[in-house]
């Protein structure tokens, strides 16, 4: 009767703050506790997914030592919201996973719950993807979506005095993370693709980065906040300004 209770409380909040409390009393309970939590985790997830349609990215500029000028992008459920500290703080607390990075102390207090997760390393994300039968999106479908399937460096064109209505970025951040989904999302229904931090990147055999990032930060300026770029660095490494998105195949 009292996980069943807390089920339902969990189930109806909409305050991630108090998710989070609910989320703690039910991994109390034990096994049961946990397993009614992840069922209802892992499907408020699928519900902040929006599918896009297959199509062609333009690889421009080509990636070095290639020759491969488009790459042909299978239809994706994407999530609409970087994944937040809730988020993590729940998968977190029903795995056990050991995290190497210094994530608790850039991640809470649990007042920035809807903030984007940051300081987690490319493996931990995941890590993260695979327990929720998920996958971090490669990076050419990253800019794919983000861009949704145009060859403009943004999703609204190339008019960059725009990019403030659509990214929290370097003339607009006060130089910090901000609760995910408030600025407006690309065409497609997808939030802070831009701005706010840059997204972790499978890697992509036809692309010479390896472990790559995009998408710009609440740090970069409106040249590095685009739908395109080449960004790499070491996927043991985790950096307040890199965050993470899940995305799956559609069948």
């Amino acid at each position: 009767m009292k996980i069943r209770y807390y089920a339902d409380m969990y189930e109806k909040s909409n305050e991630p703050k108090e998710r989070i409390r609910i989320a703690d009393i039910l991994c109390s309970c034990g096994e049961e506790g946990k397993k009614i939590l992840y069922r209802i985790f892992r499907k408020k997830c699928l519900e902040e997914q929006v599918r896009i349609q297959a199509g062609k990215h333009f690889c421009y500029p080509a990636p070095m030592f290639t020759n491969v000028p488009e790459a042909e992008i299978k239809s994706l459920w994407v999530d609409k919201f970087e994944v937040t500290t809730e988020k993590y703080y729940t998968f977190l607390k029903l795995t056990g996973y050991k995290l190497q990075s210094n994530w608790f102390e850039y991640n809470l207090p649990l007042h920035e719950a809807s903030y984007p997760a940051v300081t987690i390393s490319r493996r931990e994300a995941v890590a993260y993807a695979d327990w929720l039968g998920m996958r971090l999106p490669t990076a050419y479908e990253w800019e794919y979506f983000a861009g949704t399937g145009s060859i403009n460096n943004y999703s609204f064109g190339e008019n960059e005095s725009l990019l403030g209505e659509y990214a929290w970025f370097k003339d607009n951040s006060n130089d910090t993370t901000h609760p995910v989904g408030q600025k407006k999302p690309n065409k497609w229904g997808l939030f802070d693709v831009y701005g706010n931090v840059s997204e972790w990147c499978l890697y992509e055999p036809r692309d010479s980065s390896g472990d790559s990032y995009r998408g710009g930060s609440f740090r970069g300026n409106a040249f590095e906040n685009r739908s395109r770029g080449l960004s790499h660095t070491s996927q043991n490494a985790g950096f307040p300004n890199i965050g993470f998105r899940c995305v799956r195949d559609a069948e």
